[in-house]
């Protein structure tokens, strides 16, 4: 007869098998930044040199008007007659100069509007 080869397990010394709980570690790609907050002069100083800087633009915008419209009107002068661009020279300035003034005469008022300067009151 051949002799199987059991083997006995004893009660008290049984194996379970226990599953390990994982540690799941989530991490933040960035920390949200808190907003940084402006004291209200400096709020004032930035509007002021916002509004300031726009105006700059806008004169800017304004000479580049008038450059503009006296290079056409000279050239056109130039075409139609013999020495039209230094007889109508004086034509052609005041056309630029009304161009340019026209809208660097807005640029007061993008000053005014950034930098809300508060209104001063007569006291009686």
């Amino acid at each position: 007869m051949a002799q199987a080869n059991t083997t006995e397990v004893e009660p008290e010394t049984t194996a379970i098998l226990v599953r390990q709980p994982r540690v799941i570690v989530l991490e933040r790609k960035s920390k949200k930044k808190k907003r940084k907050h402006s004291s209200d002069a400096a709020k004032r100083l930035d509007r002021i040199h916002s509004g300031g800087a726009d105006a700059v633009v806008r004169i800017y915008d304004g000479l580049l008007d008038g450059a503009k419209t006296y290079r056409k009107k000279s050239r056109k002068s130039a075409k139609k007659k013999r020495d039209g661009r230094v007889r109508d020279a004086l034509l052609n300035w005041t056309a630029a100069f009304a161009d340019a003034g026209s809208t660097i005469s807005k640029a007061p008022n993008d000053f005014a509007k950034k930098a809300k300067i508060r209104r001063w009151h007569r006291v009686d």
